[in-house]
């Protein structure tokens, strides 16, 4: 195979110390941020429920998850939706808070290697590496799939609002 056939097609996610690393294919669509709706007793890298597409769905902080402690949003923030892996109904999209714009680039074995000091395990991260020469990581999506099923956070759909 030449070099071409074994780029993946990646966007790079912008987070406040550190950007993430998802093949396109996982992101549904990026969005302005606005703020979400709280939900009660849940824990904080869950951030509430945000509309989008006529349905309301779960936004998620991994930073928060990662560094417990909540990152400051501007008007660069983003939300990057996502597909989940299994495409379940009950929980098809979820999002992740940016700190802004997410670059779309091509990956190979030479544009992404493991980091060579990697930190201690975060929450939601899968493994550390360096693209470009900057530290990234790929989120364990299993995991935080995994994690939003046990607290019972489904997407909802918003009701239609009749005029009369």
């Amino acid at each position: 195979m030449n070099e071409q056939e074994l780029k993946v097609r990646s966007q790079l996610i912008p987070l406040h110390n550190m950007r993430l690393v998802l093949p396109n294919t996982a992101i549904a669509e990026v969005i302005s941020y606005h703020k979400p709706q709280p939900l009660d007793n849940m824990p904080p890298w869950l951030t509430g429920m945000l509309p989008w597409r006529g349905l309301q769905i779960p936004l998620i902080s991994l930073e928060t998850a990662a560094m417990e402690q909540a990152p400051q949003t501007h008007r660069r923030s983003r939300v990057v939706v996502l597909n989940t892996l299994t495409g379940s109904d009950p929980l098809p999209f979820y999002g992740v808070i940016s700190q802004g714009i997410p670059r779309l680039m091509g990956l190979d074995h030479s544009t992404i290697l493991d980091a060579p000091n990697a930190e201690q395990a975060q929450k939601f991260v899968l493994r550390q590496v360096v693209v470009e020469g900057h530290p990234a990581a790929i989120p364990d999506l299993h995991s935080i799939e995994g994690e939003l099923a046990s607290l019972g956070v489904t997407v909802i759909q918003e009701q239609a609002q009749v005029m009369g």
